[in-house]
Protein backbone atom coordinates (compact mmCIF):
# COMPACT_ATOMS: atom_id res chain seq x y z
CA UNK A 1 0.00 0.00 0.00
CA UNK A 2 1.14 3.59 -0.65
CA UNK A 3 -0.04 5.90 1.39
CA UNK A 4 -1.25 9.76 -0.58
CA UNK A 5 -2.64 10.82 2.64
CA UNK A 6 -2.56 10.57 6.35
CA UNK A 7 -6.26 9.14 5.52
CA UNK A 8 -6.22 7.65 2.02
CA UNK A 9 -4.32 4.92 1.37
CA UNK A 10 -4.54 2.69 -2.40
CA UNK A 11 -3.88 -0.98 -3.36
CA UNK A 12 -1.31 -1.12 -5.68
CA UNK A 13 -0.17 -4.07 -7.48
CA UNK A 14 3.14 -5.31 -6.79
CA UNK A 15 3.61 -7.80 -10.05
CA UNK A 16 7.08 -7.07 -11.25
CA UNK A 17 6.75 -6.40 -14.77
CA UNK A 18 9.33 -8.79 -17.21
CA UNK A 19 12.03 -7.43 -18.47
CA UNK A 20 11.27 -8.76 -22.25
CA UNK A 21 7.69 -8.50 -23.47
CA UNK A 22 6.93 -10.15 -26.55
CA UNK A 23 4.22 -9.48 -28.51
CA UNK A 24 2.17 -12.57 -29.57
CA UNK A 25 2.48 -13.83 -33.21
CA UNK A 26 -0.46 -14.25 -35.55
CA UNK A 27 -1.55 -18.18 -35.16
CA UNK A 28 0.47 -18.16 -31.65
CA UNK A 29 -1.21 -20.19 -29.07
CA UNK A 30 -1.14 -19.26 -25.43
CA UNK A 31 1.07 -22.23 -24.12
CA UNK A 32 3.82 -21.35 -26.97
CA UNK A 33 3.54 -17.25 -26.01
CA UNK A 34 4.40 -18.11 -22.60
CA UNK A 35 7.23 -20.84 -23.44
CA UNK A 36 8.45 -18.22 -25.92
CA UNK A 37 8.55 -15.10 -23.03
CA UNK A 38 10.03 -17.44 -20.64
CA UNK A 39 12.90 -18.29 -22.74
CA UNK A 40 12.83 -14.46 -23.52
CA UNK A 41 12.92 -13.83 -19.91
CA UNK A 42 15.98 -16.43 -18.81
CA UNK A 43 13.60 -18.90 -16.46
CA UNK A 44 13.85 -22.43 -17.08
CA UNK A 45 10.40 -22.91 -16.93
CA UNK A 46 7.32 -20.97 -17.53
CA UNK A 47 5.79 -22.04 -13.83
CA UNK A 48 8.25 -20.02 -12.16
CA UNK A 49 7.26 -16.80 -14.40
CA UNK A 50 3.55 -17.71 -13.93
CA UNK A 51 3.69 -18.10 -10.12
CA UNK A 52 5.53 -14.73 -10.12
CA UNK A 53 2.17 -13.28 -11.49
CA UNK A 54 -0.08 -14.60 -8.98
CA UNK A 55 -1.16 -18.12 -10.23
CA UNK A 56 -1.50 -20.91 -8.29
CA UNK A 57 0.39 -24.24 -9.30
CA UNK A 58 -2.93 -25.06 -10.91
CA UNK A 59 -3.85 -22.31 -12.84
CA UNK A 60 0.09 -21.78 -14.22
CA UNK A 61 -0.62 -26.17 -15.35
CA UNK A 62 -3.98 -25.26 -16.73
CA UNK A 63 -4.43 -25.76 -20.17
CA UNK A 64 -5.11 -22.22 -20.92
CA UNK A 65 -3.49 -19.66 -17.54
CA UNK A 66 -5.79 -17.08 -16.91
CA UNK A 67 -4.94 -14.27 -19.31
CA UNK A 68 -5.68 -11.69 -16.76
CA UNK A 69 -3.15 -12.59 -14.36
CA UNK A 70 -0.60 -12.97 -17.29
CA UNK A 71 -1.13 -9.68 -18.80
CA UNK A 72 0.10 -8.17 -15.23
CA UNK A 73 3.88 -9.52 -16.29
CA UNK A 74 3.54 -7.10 -19.22
CA UNK A 75 1.97 -3.99 -18.04
CA UNK A 76 -1.11 -4.77 -19.99
CA UNK A 77 -4.92 -5.90 -19.47
CA UNK A 78 -6.56 -9.05 -20.27
CA UNK A 79 -8.75 -7.42 -23.07
CA UNK A 80 -5.03 -6.01 -24.81
CA UNK A 81 -4.05 -9.76 -24.63
CA UNK A 82 -6.95 -10.88 -26.40
CA UNK A 83 -6.84 -8.21 -29.04
CA UNK A 84 -3.36 -9.28 -29.57
CA UNK A 85 -4.55 -12.65 -30.46
CA UNK A 86 -4.23 -14.75 -27.70
CA UNK A 87 -7.58 -17.55 -26.70
CA UNK A 88 -8.05 -17.95 -23.21
CA UNK A 89 -10.58 -19.95 -21.53
CA UNK A 90 -14.66 -18.94 -22.43
CA UNK A 91 -16.25 -18.63 -19.64
CA UNK A 92 -19.48 -20.57 -21.02
CA UNK A 93 -17.05 -23.29 -22.12
CA UNK A 94 -14.90 -23.39 -19.00
CA UNK A 95 -13.60 -26.70 -18.33
CA UNK A 96 -15.03 -28.46 -21.45
CA UNK A 97 -13.94 -26.39 -24.17
CA UNK A 98 -10.81 -24.72 -25.41
CA UNK A 99 -9.84 -21.86 -27.59
CA UNK A 100 -8.06 -22.18 -30.69
CA UNK A 101 -8.31 -20.19 -33.45
CA UNK A 102 -11.43 -18.44 -32.23
CA UNK A 103 -13.10 -21.52 -32.05
CA UNK A 104 -14.22 -24.08 -29.36
CA UNK A 105 -13.06 -27.39 -29.15
CA UNK A 106 -13.77 -29.75 -27.30
CA UNK A 107 -10.74 -31.15 -25.18
CA UNK A 108 -10.56 -34.86 -26.73
CA UNK A 109 -9.30 -32.92 -30.13
CA UNK A 110 -6.81 -31.16 -28.65
CA UNK A 111 -3.52 -31.99 -27.04
CA UNK A 112 -2.70 -28.64 -25.71
CA UNK A 113 -0.73 -29.74 -22.85
CA UNK A 114 1.59 -32.32 -24.99
CA UNK A 115 1.08 -30.33 -28.27
CA UNK A 116 3.55 -31.57 -31.15
CA UNK A 117 6.14 -29.09 -33.20
CA UNK A 118 7.39 -28.28 -36.21
CA UNK A 119 10.80 -27.72 -36.05
CA UNK A 120 10.96 -26.35 -39.16
CA UNK A 121 8.46 -23.99 -38.44
CA UNK A 122 9.85 -22.95 -35.11
CA UNK A 123 13.62 -22.47 -36.95
CA UNK A 124 11.92 -20.21 -39.25
CA UNK A 125 9.12 -18.04 -37.73
CA UNK A 126 10.42 -18.28 -33.82
CA UNK A 127 7.41 -19.61 -32.77
CA UNK A 128 4.70 -22.79 -32.22
CA UNK A 129 1.83 -22.36 -34.30
CA UNK A 130 -1.43 -22.71 -32.33
CA UNK A 131 -2.58 -25.09 -35.13
CA UNK A 132 -0.11 -27.65 -33.73
CA UNK A 133 -2.27 -28.02 -30.50
CA UNK A 134 -4.82 -29.62 -32.61
CA UNK A 135 -4.68 -33.60 -31.44
CA UNK A 136 -5.12 -35.01 -35.62
CA UNK A 137 -2.31 -32.24 -36.65
CA UNK A 138 0.20 -34.92 -36.96
CA UNK A 139 2.21 -33.29 -39.94
CA UNK A 140 2.98 -29.58 -40.73
CA UNK A 141 1.35 -28.05 -43.79
CA UNK A 142 3.76 -26.03 -44.41
CA UNK A 143 6.58 -28.16 -44.98
CA UNK A 144 4.72 -31.48 -45.12
CA UNK A 145 6.91 -33.33 -42.37
CA UNK A 146 5.54 -35.31 -39.46
CA UNK A 147 5.56 -33.17 -36.02
CA UNK A 148 7.40 -33.67 -33.11
CA UNK A 149 5.41 -34.68 -29.92
CA UNK A 150 8.23 -36.54 -27.95
CA UNK A 151 11.79 -35.80 -26.32
CA UNK A 152 14.55 -37.48 -29.40
CA UNK A 153 16.91 -38.02 -26.54
CA UNK A 154 14.44 -39.62 -23.75
CA UNK A 155 11.36 -40.31 -25.69
CA UNK A 156 9.27 -38.61 -23.06
CA UNK A 157 6.04 -35.92 -24.52
CA UNK A 158 6.83 -33.11 -24.44
CA UNK A 159 5.42 -31.01 -22.24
Amino acid sequence: MISLDMHHTENVDSTQLLVMTPSPRWGEGLPGFILRTAEKNGYDSPLQMLNFAGMSDNEARSARPPLAKLAKLFGKSESDLRKAGLDSADILHTNRHLPLLGHSIHPMFTRSKHAGICTECIKEQGYIEVFQELKYAVACPTHAVKVVNTCPACHKLLN
